[in-house]
């Protein structure tokens, strides 16, 4: 079994990467790595600390990026998507 520190550790460098990387080309092999996991693994553990996926989560935060840029920027609507990953 994994220790708590361990677990945590894990979900604060998926989280950091996420955070880090929002607005890249991010696949879910990319995210598993972040955590040191295999796909499946990061899938699972993920959802069942977070209550979504590792993509959904993703897309949740660049949606927050999103309203960030919309409140307090100049930007258009296709200069936010582009900035925060949408394509």
């Amino acid at each position: 079994m994994i220790s708590l520190f361990k677990q945590q550790k894990r979900l604060q460098n998926i989280l950091s990467f996420i955070h880090q990387n929002y607005y890249k080309s991010i696949s879910l092999q990319d995210i598993a790595e972040s955590g040191n996991m295999s796909i499946a693994q990061c899938y699972r553990y993920f959802k069942m600390i977070v209550k979504m996926s590792p993509y959904d989560y993703l897309i949740h935060y660049r949606l927050l990026k999103s309203i960030d840029y919309l409140l307090g920027s100049t930007f258009n609507i296709t200069e936010i998507s582009e900035k925060v990953g949408f394509q």
